[in-house]
């Protein structure tokens, strides 16, 4: 697994690794990891990540959204 870019040193916690492993597992391109611990009052952290095609992308979040309920 290619190591995600991270705004700050911070290691990823349980919910981010979870996270970066299903998107690495989906073929992701371009995953960066952004730590916003005390820079935001509303998130703690920001993934962002690009795909093929627009299909890809879709079925990114939709496999994401399936991990993080189970």
């Amino acid at each position: 697994m290619a190591e995600p870019s991270s705004g700050d040193q911070r290691a990823p916690g349980a919910l981010e690794a979870l996270i970066l492993k299903r998107l690495d597992e989906d073929k992701a391109q371009d995953v960066i990891f952004i730590d916003l611990k005390d820079k935001s009052s509303f998130a703690d952290s920001l993934v962002v990540a690009s795909g093929r095609s627009n299909r890809h992308v879709s079925a990114l979040a939709d496999h994401l959204l399936r991990a993080l309920k189970d």
